[in-house]
């Protein structure tokens, strides 16, 4: 056990017992992690739709939904040939939804590309994606792909990265 995960076990535990003075709880559930290969899982997201579907980002490329406690048997989104893996934290960082995703099904992914260009650099690429007409938990990745950004960055070490949108802007004002 690492020691961040030690210090949130100790942390919850004391909150739990303040809390349940207070009639509140604090419930830790384990996700279903055997059901799939989750090794490099590295966000956690909500379209924040209805649905109470969770967003599980993987850095091979797949972000995958918790829908009841289940993990779903396909893959919400699959930009495996597009993602690089060749370092340690390369590959598919975060998702966002923009803030009307329940009627226009937008979201966004960012991700270090294997197009990678000559020398020592990483292509970062955040893109634009629709879900498929008539299946919400599949994105379209064919008809509708549109990139937003795309920079080269020289010598980075650490690729993690947030893409997140703000719901109470009538725009989509995106912040990377």
């Amino acid at each position: 056990m690492n020691m961040f995960a030690f210090i949130l076990v100790i942390w919850l535990v004391g909150c739990q017992q303040t809390a349940s003075a207070q009639n509140m709880c604090i419930c830790l559930k384990p996700f279903p992690s055997k059901d799939k290969p989750f090794n490099q899982t590295v966000h956690m997201a909500s379209a924040n739709d209805g649905s109470k579907r969770i967003f599980l980002v993987d850095l091979a490329g797949f972000v995958w939904i918790v829908k009841k406690g289940k993990i779903l048997s396909k893959p919400f989104a699959n930009i495996t040939s597009d993602v690089d893996q060749s370092k340690k934290e390369t590959g598919l960082q975060t998702i966002a939804f923009h803030p009307g995703f329940k009627t226009n099904k937008k979201i966004y992914l960012f991700y270090t590309a294997k197009q990678t260009p000559v020398g020592n650099t990483t292509r970062l690429v955040v893109e634009e994606f629709r879900v498929k007409d008539g299946d919400n938990n599949t994105i379209d990745t064919t008809a509708f792909r549109r990139l937003l950004l795309q920079f080269d960055a020289q010598d980075v070490f650490h690729f993690g990265g947030k893409v997140f949108t703000l719901p109470t802007l009538k725009s989509c004002d995106m912040f990377v």
